[in-house]
């Protein structure tokens, strides 16, 4: 479980650059839960997360992740591979002269064996859809979306408990990004690892979020379950956000007298609605 405490964080403080990025947030994420976290540019999100992962310690407050504080440098060190994080753009961490070593890297350098750490590769390797015959090859050989996919590779090679990704699908067009998230939502469901999911698409939280915290003016300003959330929708183009864009399709449906639900947030789900309305 992870609990944020009344966390705050200021940069500089006292200094004549400070700047309070995140203000007394509290929120609790249950073990296994897949949780989005939105917010405008500057709202503090990328700040929270570096909390998170334990990059920043809070100024105020505290990060419990299983009744352990991890502002403390001994409890972080024990629990080291417990967060994995996945930077935006993590192509760019990419540095072994193949494919596998470079997946292996992290795995060995937690103290498992040649052997242990190849089968963790592999093994991260195939649930990002990396076939073994691109596993000798230099990562820099390889298109975009499949470097981007060999980086995530690396950190899932941890097997941590807790999988955050900030923006991870930045960049791809559709099919590279669907196959990423599809991939992420299978090991999530799979290994019921807790999933924190940065991401500025509407669509991407309604498909794959339970639960999606909001950040606006460095402070937590929604927290609840999609359709709770994006039933605030003046709220949230307040903060610059919007609902997802099938939504405002639904809408402009209603608005021409279609007798359709409002609170229809993934094609699917209006794709099953239509069908009922045309059926019916």
């Amino acid at each position: 479980m992870i609990l944020a405490d009344h966390v705050s964080y200021t940069y500089t403080p006292g200094g004549v650059f400070e700047k309070q990025a995140v203000r007394d947030v509290q929120f609790t994420i249950e073990d296994g839960t897949f949780c989005g976290l939105i917010g405008h540019t500057g709202s503090g999100k990328t700040t929270l997360v570096q909390m998170l992962a334990g990059l920043v310690s809070p100024t105020e407050g505290q990060i419990l992740i299983d009744g352990k504080n991890i502002s403390d440098k001994k409890i972080r060190a024990s629990m080291k591979g417990t967060v994995g994080l996945v930077f935006q753009y993590p192509e760019y961490q990419l540095f072994g002269e193949t494919v596998l070593e470079d997946v292996m890297f992290g795995p060995k350098n937690l103290g498992l064996s040649e052997q242990e750490a190849a089968e963790k590769a592999k093994g991260a390797l195939a649930d990002v859809g990396i076939s073994g015959e691109i596993w000798e090859k230099s990562p820099f050989e390889l298109s975009g979306g499949q470097k981007r996919r060999v980086a995530i590779a690396g950190v899932l090679a941890l097997s941590p408990k807790i999988l955050i990704l900030d923006e991870p699908t930045a960049g791809l067009d559709p099919a590279g990004r669907d196959e990423i998230l599809d991939g992420i939502y299978t090991l999530h469901k799979r290994e019921k690892i807790t999933v924190i999911l940065v991401s500025h698409s509407m669509e991407d939280m309604a498909r794959y979020a339970e639960r999606i915290l909001v950040m606006d003016g460095g402070r937590l300003a929604l927290d609840g379950k999609p359709e709770d959330v994006f039933v605030n929708k003046e709220r949230l183009r307040e903060m610059g956000l919007d609902v997802p864009e099938i939504t405002r399709v639904v809408q402009g449906l209603r608005a021409c007298g279609v007798p359709i639900s409002e609170k229809i947030y993934t094609l699917e789900d209006a794709e099953q609605a239509i069908r009922q309305l045309w059926e019916g």
